[in-house]
């Protein structure tokens, strides 16, 4: 599953991420959800369109490695 973080776009879902597997002591784990959440491209201050454009990708990517799990 956590080869999936950098497929996440939504900020609190990488927050909670971190948290829950700080919390579980998931130092590894932890390490991945933090690198997907300090991704350049996911900042809020970035224009609107950079962000849309990262969240496109990132579901482009979601939807290919499901796609190849499942087929």
């Amino acid at each position: 599953m956590d080869s999936y973080y950098v497929c996440i776009w939504d900020i609190s879902i990488l927050e909670y991420l971190v948290h829950l597997h700080s919390k579980r002591g998931e130092m590894d784990k932890r390490q991945s959800a933090m690198r997907a959440l300090t991704q350049l491209d996911l900042n809020s201050n970035n224009p609107e369109d950079i962000i849309q454009r990262a969240v496109q990708i990132r579901k482009r990517k979601f939807l290919r490695a499901l796609a190849k799990q499942y087929v």
